[in-house]
């Protein structure tokens, strides 16, 4: 049976973990694992003796598909690894739905789950986003610090040249040059570029976690993207 249990933090914030768990001592402990993992600020980590707030079936919850769209910051194990991404959804029983419908992941998984839009700062992500897409020279900026970042960082090339691409993908959008990405995804690596170079505004420690997401998520787009990108360049060259 799928669970959600509930918990505590330090600033009065609550995360969860669903899954088929055992009991709420499991949970606890998985919590406790996973939050210093996920966050940076040690007033979001789960204490090993934090009282479980919430204890329910997700089969008895209703998903409210009619209240506020929300930003959730989520970690979950895939193929026996630890990831990180950011989902926009209604309710936390929403969120592991969708986590488990869009990787297509029959099993039940275990995720942690936190809520972002009202956490950090009253930090508005979506305002930023827009924000920067308006305004040519805040992308700018935003991106030469990705790409200035991103040097610093070792052992993961194939994945580091994606991103690289996919920062390059953005742009060119955003310019009118290139035409073929869809303005949500455009939304989603503009606002995983944010938690990226922004990393210790949210509390976040994974912070390649949202970037490596969306790059995987539209690994399809991106190599679209690489092909119209060699074949423009090719044209000059002849040119």
């Amino acid at each position: 049976m799928i669970t959600i249990f509930g918990f505590r933090l330090n600033t009065g914030k609550e995360i969860y973990i669903v899954g088929d768990i055992a009991n709420k001592d499991v949970a606890k402990d998985l919590a406790s694992t996973l939050s210093p993992k996920m966050f940076a600020d040690d007033k979001l980590h789960v204490k090993r003796t934090n009282d479980v707030i919430a204890i329910e079936s997700l089969g008895d919850i209703k998903e409210n598909n009619k209240g506020i769209l929300k930003e959730y910051y989520v970690a979950f194990f895939m193929l026996d690894e630890l990831q990180f991404l950011t989902l926009r959804e209604y309710s936390v029983q929403g969120v592991y739905n969708l986590l488990k419908s869009r990787y297509g992941i029959d099993d039940d998984i275990v995720a942690m789950i936190f809520e972002l839009k009202q956490s950090i700062n009253n930090f508005d992500i979506e305002k930023e986003v827009k924000e920067y897409i308006e305004d040519h020279d805040k992308m700018k900026d935003l991106t030469y610090r990705a790409r200035v970042k991103l040097q610093k960082i070792y052992g993961i090339d194939t994945y580091i040249d994606n991103i690289n691409a996919m920062i390059n993908m953005v742009e060119d959008k955003l310019t009118g040059r290139y035409k073929d990405i869809d303005e949500n995804k455009v939304h989603d690596i503009i606002k995983a570029l944010l938690y990226f170079v922004y990393t210790t505004k949210f509390g976040i420690s994974d912070e390649m976690g949202s970037l490596l997401s969306i790059s995987n998520r539209i690994t399809k787009d991106i190599l679209k993207y690489k092909n119209w990108s060699s074949v423009d360049i090719d044209d000059i060259i002849l040119a």
